[in-house]
Parts: C-alpha cells; sequence; structure tokens
C-alpha cells in the first residue's frame, strides 16, 4: 500500500508542475496592459510621475502592450533605486498584467545650504540627495558658515530635534551658523532672533526658551523682543526693540 501512496503522490506533483509551468507560460504570454505608479506620501514626492515614466521608458522604452516576460522588472527596479531620494522600489505585475511601480521616498527634515553654495535635502539619518522643483512643502532650511561634517551633523542634530516635536516644527524656520560657529534660530512667529550659542546642551536650551515663551512672551507680546538670547547658563537675556 506504501508504494501505491508514493506513486500517487509523485503523479500529483508531477500534475502540479505541469499545471504551474502551462499557468506561467500562458502568463508569461499576456501583454502589459497598463502602467500604474504609487507614491507613498505623495504630496511631499521629489519625484512626479512623469519624471518616473522616463526613468522606466530609459531602460525599456515600450510598456504597455509588451509580453510579459519581455519587461525587465529587476532592471527597472535597480534604476528607480540608483535615485538618492529614494528609500525602496517594487516593480511587479499583477494577474491581469498590470504593471505596479512602487516608490518609498526618503523625508527630508532640512534643507542645507552650505558656505560653497552646495545645497541639497537631508533625511534624518543624515542622507544626502538633490533639491527638487516639486517639493513645495515649507521646511526647516539651515545656512551660514557650513564648512564641513562637524557642521552638518550638529545641523542635522538640531534639525532632528525641531522635526520631532509639534511646536518647533511650526516655530523654528531657519538655522544660522555664524562665522564663530555659534548657532541662530529664525522663528516663524515674532519679529526676533534666537542666539542659541554653540551646540552644547541644546535640548536644555530648547525647554528653557519653551518656558520663556509660555510664561514671558505670551504675557509681553510676541513682537517686543529683537532678540532672544541662551547662550548662558540657566538664563535668557532678552534685549527689547
Amino acid at each position: 500500500m506504501k508504494w501505491i501512496n508514493a506513486i500517487s503522490q509523485l503523479i500529483f506533483v508531477i500534475g502540479l508542475i505541469l499545471l504551474l509551468s502551462f499557468t506561467n507560460k500562458q502568463y508569461n504570454q499576456r501583454q502589459c496592459l497598463d502602467l500604474r505608479i504609487e507614491l507613498d506620501n505623495e504630496v511631499q514626492s521629489l519625484l512626479t510621475r512623469e519624471e518616473i515614466v522616463l526613468l522606466i521608458e530609459s531602460v525599456e522604452d515600450t510598456i504597455v502592450g509588451k509580453l510579459v516576460n519581455e519587461i525587465p522588472l529587476f532592471a527597472i527596479e535597480k534604476k528607480l533605486e540608483e535615485l538618492k531620494n529614494v528609500q525602496n522600489a517594487e516593480v511587479f505585475f499583477d494577474l491581469k498584467g498590470i504593471l505596479h511601480v512602487h516608490l518609498s521616498q526618503k523625508d527630508a527634515v532640512v534643507r542645507v545650504k552650505t558656505k560653497d553654495n552646495h545645497d541639497f535635502y537631508m533625511d534624518k539619518t543624515g542622507s544626502i540627495f538633490d533639491l527638487s522643483t516639486h517639493y513645495t512643502e515649507h521646511l526647516l532650511v539651515a545656512n551660514g558658515n557650513i564648512e564641513d561634517s562637524v557642521d552638518i551633523s550638529e545641523v542635522l542634530q538640531l534639525a532632528n530635534y525641531i522635526a520631532s516635536d509639534l511646536f518647533w516644527k511650526s516655530q523654528i524656520t531657519q538655522i544660522f551658523v555664524t562665522k564663530d560657529k555659534e548657532i541662530e534660530l529664525i522663528p516663524r512667529v515674532g519679529n526676533h532672533i534666537i542666539v542659541f550659542g554653540d551646540f552644547s546642551n541644546y535640548e536644555e536650551k530648547f525647554e528653557n526658551l519653551y518656558l520663556f515663551y509660555k510664561k514671558g512672551v505670551t504675557q509681553v507680546g510676541w513682537n517686543n523682543y529683537k532678540e532672544i538670547n541662551l547662550k548662558f547658563k540657566n538664563q535668557i537675556v532678552c534685549v527689547k526693540k
């Protein structure tokens, strides 16, 4: 009886292989019916659908109407992942013969303009990628005397801290590095400059500034100061207009 079961299982496996082979052959002979592009967080996308189509066509000039097995999915995926602002690309066909292109993009936390006029975006990990004319969101800007990797690292830490807090993300619009390597912050609300000093104890400085905003500025008024100085330990020095 065991040999009968073994033969039955063998016949089943062979039949399944033949069925899958036949199905796969039929599938590969189908034409691509459509191309659908899916972008994570499309509102903040650095890429347009038109640019993605052009990139795909640089690998394979004809997509729709071509046989499924003639379209190099891996090559298209690799080409898309070569873009510095792309986190991940997935390219695949569904059973209907529709080619899906799904892109996850890196989220910029700051736009950096260095002293020698290099201009780029950075995400929270410090990954650098090019600007885009299609990116319209109001983004934190860092500029001034930004010269080396140390400056960029400090800017990134400040940018990540600001981006992690809803209040500071709404309030701080610019990080400026002076010639003395001190930091000044430009707020969205209030006609003042926040003199931050050096990079040390930045979290404590933000906490002190928040308390000052909460207890001091709201009583006196947002536009009565031209400078709020956080350089000194455990004290805030303000200059009125």
